[in-house]
């Protein structure tokens, strides 16, 4: 070979790699953009809900002289005997003097929620802490609940015979009828928003602590009856704060402890099935292991919890689990399913005593901690758990298959395939995504939560720049070992035109476009929509994925691979970034100049 023939070479050897690097540099640089505007956006909402000024012209309603609205000192605090409030605002007159008081209750308690959403609320009061008026701003509840309270002559006015520190405990309030959990969350919120300790000595990561020691929507203490479910022998059911926070003894008519009882409430108030909570009964024995549950009241669909609670089946499937255990409960994971009929409600209650069981864990370990005088460290989730290992092992063979010899091995590819569908798809349902993407790519990458799918998703990017293979479609993705299994399984197929296929190429191209949209705009749109994945987690899918799916396996049994080639955008992306054996600048790299060059403009003008 000539001197010029290695130049030559070389020269496109180089240009190669310069293309690849390119490419690397505009998905990192939009990945970096599309972080970067999600934390500003996030700033900006944040200052929005503290703009305290859009609060005035409300207070002037009741202090007509009100010139300013600013977090009360704790010196203002104190001369009224509230130094204990949290979330307490000062409103002053011109001259700088207090009028009175307010209390907003978004952002604190936006996590409360009532029929189906949180709602705002600002409460005034004098300068005694009496309460003067009750305002709601703004709710994302159930808009005929929210009417029904406004309508209500009563609940609202109700405020206005007591005072904030009535309403820091459990607020003598009738619940409107029909608008129940709306108005209950109206209360517990507020509670919530007074209560709320902002000191870093009751958090040891300084964050926003509180916990309701009586619930507003569950008063009453557990039932006989519904005792008597998990211990037919129950006589009686006592309070006591010596065996755990938050039990019960259950005692036989000869005063013999029989074991204890643990509620869901307070804990999973706001966990809702069909159309409201439930509180579970956890029946445990003296070293804290679970020996039945038992449905108690609930404001879901009576028939559908009638139906839970002559499920013992699903009542069973939590028998013999530590208090711990069951605080590590993984719905998924374990595949709990749902009782036939009242699936919501069913599921609902599973989560609850997850939810109540880790509240349970840590209200206990603060004790432990108190008595001690230490303080543990934060939990770390563990990487060691089935569903990780086994996607990154799923993942290292892939790859392993795929960049090797072993990709022509038949039988090897065929069973491996079997496993994608069954283990990775539909047990782990592991599958990358630009739902995944734009997520992590906004709020950060679930190290510690996800690492297997963070692991499988370093391999897809990183592999095909390396090695020249895109992997991950061709020997990991579960979705497309389906259409590989469904090649050439009819006697015809659908023949496509090259003009056709050149236009529904550029299918993907457009999908990719709108998440970035999506991305910097903050669209109210789930990228889970456009995409097939989220299909394999079918308990939870949407009508809008699960098409996706069911279009694109169809149309790759008339088309091979016809979802993977004209549908699929993360499948795109990856072979962009794809090292290619091409030098040459390709239109695929102008669009991604294009791509960059708009998210540089959005992220400086929105």
């Amino acid at each position: 070979m000539s001197t010029l023939s290695r130049s030559f070479l070389l020269i496109k050897s180089m240009a190669g790699r310069l293309i690849i690097v390119y490419r690397v540099f505009v998905f990192v640089a939009i990945v970096l953009l599309i972080h970067i505007q999600h934390r500003q956006w996030q700033i900006e909402m944040l200052i929005a809900e503290r703009d305290l000024s859009r609060l005035l012209p409300l207070v002037q309603d009741v202090f007509p002289d009100a010139a300013s609205i600013t977090p009360a000192s704790p010196a203002e605090k104190a001369d009224s005997g509230l130094e204990t409030m949290g979330n307490l605002l000062a409103i002053e007159n011109r001259d700088g003097e207090l009028s009175g008081y307010a209390v907003r209750t978004s952002p604190a308690a936006d996590h409360i929620i009532g029929f189906s959403g949180p709602t705002d609320v600002l409460v005034t009061a004098d300068t005694k802490g009496r309460i003067r008026k009750v305002k709601i701003l703004s709710s994302l509840d159930t808009r005929d609940h929210v009417q029904e309270i406004l309508d209500n002559q009563y609940f609202l006015p109700a405020f206005g015979s007591h005072s904030l520190q009535d309403m820091r405990r459990a607020p003598q309030v009738e619940a409107v009828s029909g608008a129940t959990l709306t108005s209950l969350a109206i209360l517990e919120s507020l509670r919530f928003a007074l209560n709320e300790d902002r000191s870093s000595e009751n958090s040891p990561d300084g964050k926003l602590t509180h916990r309701s020691e009586v619930s507003l929507k569950f008063p009453e203490p557990p039932q006989l009856k519904d005792v008597q479910i998990i211990f037919p022998e129950a006589n009686s059911v006592s309070a006591s704060n010596q065996s755990g926070p938050g039990k019960w003894i259950v005692t036989n008519a000869s005063g013999i402890m029989l074991g204890h009882i643990f509620c869901t409430s307070p804990a999973a108030d706001n966990l809702i099935g069909y159309q409201g909570p439930t509180n579970t009964l956890i029946g445990l024995t003296t070293d804290d292991n679970v020996v039945g549950i038992a449905v108690g009241n609930s404001y879901d669909n009576e028939p559908y919890v009638d139906y839970v609670r002559d499920d013992t089946y699903f009542r069973k499937l939590f028998v013999g689990r530590s208090i711990s255990e069951l605080s590590q409960l993984d719905l998924d994971t374990e595949r709990i399913e749902g009782v036939s009929g009242a699936t919501m409600t069913s599921l609902a209650v599973a989560e609850s005593l997850q939810v109540a069981a880790v509240d349970y864990v840590r209200r206990l370990e603060e004790t432990q901690e108190t008595a001690s005088g230490s303080k543990s460290e934060n939990p770390v989730y563990s990487f060691v758990t089935l569903r990780n290992i086994s996607t990154t092992l799923i993942t290292a063979i892939g790859v392993l298959i795929g960049t090797t010899g072993l990709r022509g091995k038949r039988r090897l590819r065929w069973s491996f395939q079997i496993i994608l569908i069954v283990w990775l798809g539909l047990v782990n349902g592991d599958l990358l995504s630009q739902a995944s993407l734009l997520g992590w790519s906004q709020n950060g990458i679930p190290w510690q939560r996800a690492a297997g799918l963070v692991i499988l998703t370093l391999a897809a990017v990183i592999v095909p720049i390396v090695s020249r293979r895109n992997v991950y479609c061709s020997h990991i993705c579960p979705h497309g070992a389906v259409q590989q299994l469904l090649r050439n399984r009819l006697p015809w197929k659908l023949s496509i035109s090259g003009k056709i296929q050149r236009r529904l190429r550029l299918i993907p191209v457009i999908l990719i476009t709108w998440v970035m949209l999506v991305g910097f705009l903050h669209l109210p749109f789930s990228p889970v929509d456009i995409e097939p994945f989220d299909a394999w987690l079918f308990s939870i899918a949407g009508t809008a994925t699960i098409i996706v799916a069911i279009g694109g396996l169809v149309a790759s049994a008339l088309t091979p691979m016809a979802y993977c080639r004209f549908g699929c955008p993360t499948g795109a992306l990856l072979d962009f970034l794809t090292r290619s054996r091409r030098s040459d600048w390709q239109l695929q790299d102008t669009f991604a100049l294009i791509l960059l060059a708009a998210a540089i403009v959005l992220q400086m003008t929105v």
